[in-house]
């Protein structure tokens, strides 16, 4: 049945019959969708020469007319130009409704000119400002009765509702564009993975990333485990069970290996989400492509090692030149004795036994120096004797600390205590923090350092201590930043302790400082061998 004016009794009988229209209303995804749906709905209702919605655009505070029905082309430029002076200006002003005739005696009104006699309009309230109103006009007298006015107020009502969620909806999409733009700017690849069905979403920019085909993508973490560098997909199997394990997020780093056979460094970061049980049922994150990123930090890394080297050149210099010496005064004495005719065998055993063992020192002085020096970025991680490590980093350092008379302590660090890790990066470590504590104590009336090393359970604690009077508070937290140094313009790059720190991250450690220490010390924690994660 359909309700018109004159006839319209009840707003709720029209309610019940206009269902469908009223839903159109209300799933409107756009301005013009909402006012198209309510004059489709205000048709079946009421009998009207012309109908208006108006919208009060925030951005220049003009009435624009959204929809009009029963005017021309002309009619609708001259509504919406005047309509602030005219009875929507006072609807958006008032925020009442406005239902009055039009006097046909008055020719000046622009209504009568339109031969419009009733006019009802009523506001669209949102937030407690009014942004529009819907209005009708009849060429009849009267034409509007307070039922009329309520259906179209309540009309306005849902109009409001919608609005709200188009302005909702659109402040979605405009912040997902935002998120968009920001995550295609720092070429971020976004990915969801429902564990419980084995499916991994992957955005576009995952594809890229990639360098894979979205046909040739299954969307099953096989699939994905297939794109992995055969050398760390266990490792990435372990990091996942460890976060369902221990209810933790992931943070993690692997190779891929593309399709054209290159090979890319990925960077990981996803928040997990567990059932009721415990159980991880859901995993959301992000990877980027950490390839250069890596690579010019391995030239830091090199450069740094260089400008250790080169603190120590003069040491270095010195250590192998002595046992040269005691080389060459042994081999005098060796000729001498036989100058003489017949040499005492034993004092040439004793000559040449010392000479081998001083073959033996430079040997060790350097097979550190090239353990040292290497680019071990790619070197394979192995369970090596930390004091074995030590060791092979003071043979190449110690003869610096011995000519300015700093005493090095090292029997607390047993042979027992084993790491599994890169000997050549871990040496790197030993060598910036000895440095550092040589520049600490040089000239100070005590000059010693103490290195100390504890197993822990399942960590191994090493101390280096040294005679300084400790980092000074306001710095503790910037000493380990990259490019931060307190050292003499010219001495040293800034990076030693940064350097290290990253090496030890990536050996699934840590480096601190001990802020109760009286004096300067740095602690390390390492994974014992057998129970690392290394990353």
């Amino acid at each position: 049945m359909t309700h018109k004016a004159g006839t319209f009794d009840s707003i709720s009988g029209a309610l019940n019959q206009l269902e469908p229209l009223l839903a159109k209303i209300t799933q409107a995804f756009s301005l013009p969708e909402l006012a198209s749906a309510v004059f489709e709905t205000l048709n079946q209702v009421l009998e009207f020469k012309s109908t208006g919605f108006y919208f009060m655009n925030p951005e220049t505070g003009k009435l624009e007319l959204l929809f009009a029905q029963g005017l021309t082309t002309e009619e609708k430029i001259q509504a919406e130009a005047t309509a602030m002076d005219r009875h929507p200006g006072w609807v958006i002003r008032n925020q009442k409704t406005y239902l009055t005739n039009v006097d046909p005696q008055d020719p000046t009104q622009f209504q009568l000119r339109l031969n419009l006699i009733s006019r009802l309009y009523c506001p669209v309230i949102f937030r407690e400002q009014c942004i529009g109103t819907i209005g009708v006009a009849s060429e009849k007298a009267n034409a509007f009765n307070d039922n009329h006015v309520a259906f179209i107020e309540f009309i306005c009502r849902m109009a409001a509702i919608t609005y709200e969620n188009i302005i909702h909806s659109l402040e979605v999409k405009k912040s997902r564009e935002r998120l968009d733009r920001a995550i295609e700017a720092l070429k971020f690849g976004i990915w969801d993975w429902d564990l419980v069905k084995n499916h991994l979403y992957w955005d576009d920019y995952m594809y890229v990333l990639y360098e894979q085909e979205k046909s040739g993508f299954s969307g099953s973490y096989d699939a994905f485990e297939r794109t992995l560098h055969p050398e760390d997909r266990d490792r990435v199997r372990r990091k996942l069970k460890e976060c369902a394990d221990q209810r933790t997020d992931l943070e993690i780093e692997f190779r891929v290996i593309t399709a054209s056979g290159k090979i890319k460094q990925i960077a990981g970061e996803a928040k997990s989400t567990f059932s009721d049980d415990g159980r991880l049922v859901r995993m959301v994150g992000a990877n980027w492509d950490v390839t250069d990123l890596r690579q010019k930090e391995l030239k830091m890394l090199h450069a740094s090692k260089m400008s250790s080297l080169g603190e120590m050149s003069s040491g270095i210099a010195h250590e192998i030149n002595n046992p040269l010496a005691i080389i060459q005064g042994k081999s005098h004495q060796i000729r001498s004795l036989l100058e003489k005719g017949t040499p005492d065998p034993e004092a040439l055993k004793k000559l040449t036994t010392q000479i081998d063992e001083t073959v033996l020192r430079i040997s060790r002085i350097i097979k550190g120096l090239q353990s040292f020096s290497r680019e071990g970025s790619q070197d394979p991680y192995e369970v090596r004797s930390l004091k074995t490590i030590l060791e092979e980093t003071l043979a190449f350092c110690s003869t610096r600390f011995k000519h300015h008379e700093i005493l090095i302590e090292h029997a607390g660090v047993s042979p027992e205590i084993t790491v599994y890790c890169r000997p050549s990066q871990i040496s790197q470590v030993f060598l910036n923090l000895l440095n550092n504590s040589f520049d600490a104590v040089q000239g100070r009336k005590e000059r010693w350092v103490k290195i100390d090393a504890q197993l822990l359970e399942d960590r191994i604690s090493i101390s280096f201590t040294d005679s300084g009077p400790g980092i000074p508070e306001g710095i503790r937290e910037k000493i380990l930043e990259p490019f931060f140094t307190t050292k003499e313009v010219g001495k040293g790059t800034g990076l030693g302790l940064s350097i290290s720190l990253g090496i030890l991250k990536s050996h699934g450690g840590s480096l601190k400082i001990d802020t109760f220490c009286k004096n300067t010390r740095f602690l390390i924690d390492l994974p014992k061998a057998g129970t690392q994660n290394i990353s």
